[in-house]
């Protein structure tokens, strides 16, 4: 992760950014994406505007949308 976008997504106070998570759910909802998280055993459910999947070339988000992936595989 390049520190320094990290840094200037802090800065804005516009995301939720977190680390060490998993997500197990997505479901669109009529006012934004509900968006339901692991970490360390527990389950958490987050309202969200908008949802990024940065979970690299496997992307969970990415399969469970139906976003076909572009480029060569893993």
């Amino acid at each position: 992760v390049q520190r320094h976008l990290v840094d200037l997504v802090s800065q804005q106070g516009c995301c939720d950014l977190r680390w060490g998570t998993g997500v197990v759910d997505l479901a669109d909802t009529e006012d934004g994406v509900q968006v339901t998280v692991s970490q360390g055993g527990e389950t958490t459910a987050v309202l969200a505007e908008y949802v990024i999947g940065a979970d690299g070339a496997t992307s969970w988000v990415r399969r469970h949308r139906g976003i076909p992936m572009n480029g060569m595989p893993p």
